[in-house]
């Protein structure tokens, strides 16, 4: 449209709705949005460029307020409905919106030798199941982490 707002069609039979254009990280031009649970997205934007690779920075979004935020990981895998973000791989940890976090514990009889031994790869919507697999012996083994607050 031009003026910062999507025309999208709002249901089988609804009406054409407007939607405002989600913000973007001041000192950056684009961004995409890659997950959305809730009142809460997450997204990447380009960093910067390393050995001819694009550092891609992860976001988050709040979807009621418009406020987003650049995170301070390299990676995102899911975000739930309460707007805990999951990060994924080798040590994987869930980071509220106030910016706690926690680590999700690995098993006791499996040793971590190698990145990416645990990845966790969705999260349910109130952020308390988180599903993923641990590779040990040659096979990755599907996880289920079950947390409490």
């Amino acid at each position: 449209m031009g003026d910062g707002r999507l025309d999208l069609y709002a249901g089988f039979s609804g009406p054409l709705s407007q939607w405002p254009a989600l913000a973007v990280p001041d000192g950056y031009p684009r961004a995409s949005v890659d997950s959305a649970h809730g009142e809460w997205a997450i997204g990447m934007v380009p960093g910067v460029q390393q050995g001819g690779a694009v550092q891609m920075l992860p976001l988050r979004w709040n979807l009621t307020t418009g406020a987003v935020s650049l995170l301070p990981f390299p990676g995102t895998t899911g975000i739930a409905g309460n707007g805990d973000v999951l990060v994924g791989d080798g040590a994987p940890l869930v980071v509220a919106p106030d910016g706690t976090s926690r680590r999700l514990p690995g098993r006791p009889e499996v040793r971590a030798t190698e990145a990416g031994t645990y990845t966790a790869n969705g999260i349910s919507d109130d952020g308390l199941t988180v599903v993923g697999a641990v590779y040990e012996n040659q096979v990755h083994r599907p996880l289920v982490w079950r947390c409490r607050r």
